[in-house]
């Protein structure tokens, strides 16, 4: 039940910061020791990571240590990490 207490509904139209996705991240339930959404790295990329029921949602974002704005940089990530994910068999479907 505490998680429970640790979540509470979301608000739309407004914005939130990594303090507040922390507040709201839940445990991922096939992998508990993990939260949803969270922050990290993919193939030496930073990510932004939302693990779902029917999808995992990755937000590419952060390469100059700023997950807000959205960079040249980043930018050239996502482009990295979709030739990654093609040449692995793996289905990109941008969003």
């Amino acid at each position: 039940m505490q998680l429970l207490r640790k979540i509470s509904r979301r608000e739309l139209g407004r914005s939130y910061n990594s303090a507040d996705l922390t507040r709201y991240a839940y445990p991922i339930p096939a992998y508990p020791e993990y939260e949803s959404p969270g922050f990290g790295k993919l193939f030496d990329m930073p990510v932004k990571l939302t693990v779902l029921a029917d999808q995992v949602a990755i937000y590419v974002s952060g390469a100059d240590g700023n997950f807000w704005p959205v960079t040249e940089r980043d930018y050239r990530n996502a482009l990295r990490l979709k030739a990654i994910f093609a040449w692995r068999g793996i289905e990109f479907v941008d969003g």
